[in-house]
């Protein structure tokens, strides 16, 4: 295998972006990186170039010396370690300690990869410091998330620029890790990067390389949600949408790799088995209410729950978009049928969630935000209707876990005292367990009264006018 020196080495080709695959700009040009990298490897051979040993690895042997960077790259690269490791522990607090065991259990195959997944996390603590149970738990939910779904070869585009092996990494963009995280310029074949040890050992130094180049400088923290935004897309700029809780919807181009990233954040917080995308729960609404209004306000939906999904604000135990998304549906479909019925005659509230003008939502969303809606907005404008009246709903989301929040929004400080309150709640309940096929909520259902009547709550499900105007 050609030594490379330096960059000055490698022949200059210039390369254009096609989507997610770079291509040579002059015709039946041979990718340079391919032709230097035709020699052979084994894994052996593999952990020398990198500077590692098998037996440094089993007996506790040196390090090798890793360079990653100046000065500020490595102070950035030992901060975000730190917090990496901080949230981690916080993460392991909730969920418990790392087991592969829900890996296995989604995707038997999974199995095959849990060696080289402890070696390389190995590697990670000792020569990153970084917690190696952590790095268990993005690299695996990385595998996961792509197994069964590995993006298909197309032998006329060049091999370093399309995803490989069980990480779904770019050759290219792991060479260019590897090259600055451990100082190692030789160069790998796309062949090479298909063994699935090499192509792990790789993905954690590109994992590593990532973390170096993030700066948690937006609104968004969560330094998972940043590392898995670096990871799938080293342009920096899938970051800067999660990192400043941007909407993708207007960062079209980054759609893809914006679906691997919440695909994989996903399995990385345990909900890969049971959540549904946002969309597919809009979807599912139109579906069940056709003469509504929901068909009108997909995206406005969509685009309220990745709001409050990302909002930093929120104090409640996470709920997915697609959770967000089938409670925000969900209420109005109880107030005011999907925005059929956007005025009560009795009580003066307008709107796809009905607000009072006496309790001066509107008034507070306006201050809050620097807007100046108004009520005539609230009938006539359905995107403000939605806005104002989801903040109403989760204005109280820093103190407020969200069945707290529900109540609040019906009832206030009252909730449980007023007739309606019960059969109101079971309404909601029955709509987000319809659009998320489970109780994802918790809700349940309680006592309600029904023209007057005290009526068990057991009595809900067996009486379709009981369940009225959100019955599927």
């Amino acid at each position: 295998m050609e030594e490379i020196e330096n960059d000055k080495t490698i022949p200059k080709v210039d390369l254009v972006d096609k989507g997610n695959t770079k291509v040579n700009t002059e015709e039946n040009t041979v990718n340079p990186l391919s032709k230097m990298a035709e020699t052979k490897m084994n894994r052996r051979d593999f952990l020398k170039f990198l500077g590692v040993s098998v037996a440094a690895l089993a007996f506790g042997g040196c390090a090798p010396k890793n360079t990653f960077g100046t000065e500020s790259e490595k102070d950035n690269l030992k901060d975000n370690i730190q917090e990496l490791n901080k949230q981690y522990l916080l993460h392991e607090r909730e969920t418990g300690l790392f087991s592969y065991d829900r890996f296995k259990n989604q995707y038997p195959e999974f199995e095959q990869y849990i060696p080289s997944i402890d070696t390389a996390s190995q590697y990670a603590e000792r020569d990153y410091k970084v917690d190696s149970n952590a790095m268990r738990t993005i690299i695996s939910s990385i595998i996961t998330a792509n197994l069964n779904n590995w993006e298909i070869k197309d032998p006329n585009k060049d091999p370093y620029y399309q995803r490989t092996g069980p990480m779904q990494l770019y050759p290219a963009h792991a060479q260019a890790a590897i090259k600055k995280m451990t100082n190692d310029s030789k160069l790998y074949s796309p062949q090479q990067f298909e063994d699935p040890f090499i192509n792990i050992i790789m993905g954690k130094e590109s994992i590593m390389y990532a973390l170096q180049n993030i700066k948690n400088d937006g609104k968004n923290k969560d330094m998972f949600s940043l590392l898995l935004a670096q990871y799938y897309d080293q342009t920096g700029k899938l970051i800067n949408v999660v990192k400043n809780n941007l909407n993708i919807d207007d960062y079209s181009y980054l759609r893809s790799n914006y679906e691997l990233y919440q695909k994989t954040l996903n399995v990385l917080e345990g909900k890969e088995n049971t959540d549904k995308s946002a969309e597919e729960v809009l979807n599912k609404a139109v579906q069940y209410w056709p003469e509504t209004n929901i068909k009108y306000a997909k995206e406005v939906f969509i685009s309220e729950a990745d709001k409050y999904y990302n909002d930093e604000n929120n104090r409640n135990p996470k709920l997915s978009r697609a959770e967000l998304a089938a409670l925000f549906v969900s209420v109005a479909m109880t107030e005011s049928s999907g925005g059929i019925y956007k005025e009560s005659q009795d009580s003066g509230a307008l709107g796809w969630y009905q607000l009072v003008p006496q309790w001066r939502h509107l008034e507070d969303y306006n201050a809050v935000h620097g807007t100046n809606h108004t009520y005539g907005d609230l009938y006539n404008n359905d995107k403000v209707s939605i806005e104002v009246g989801v903040w109403t709903l989760m204005r109280y989301r820093d103190c407020m876990d969200i069945l707290e929040s529900l109540k609040f929004f019906k009832g206030g400080h009252t909730f449980g005292k007023n007739s309606d309150d019960g059969i109101w709640w079971n309404r909601v309940s029955y709509c987000t367990q319809k659009l998320l096929g489970r109780d994802a909520l918790g809700m349940g259902y309680v006592d309600y009264f029904y023209n007057g009547i005290s009526m068990s709550k057991e009595m809900f499900l067996q009486n379709p006018e009981h369940i009225g105007n959100v019955l599927v």
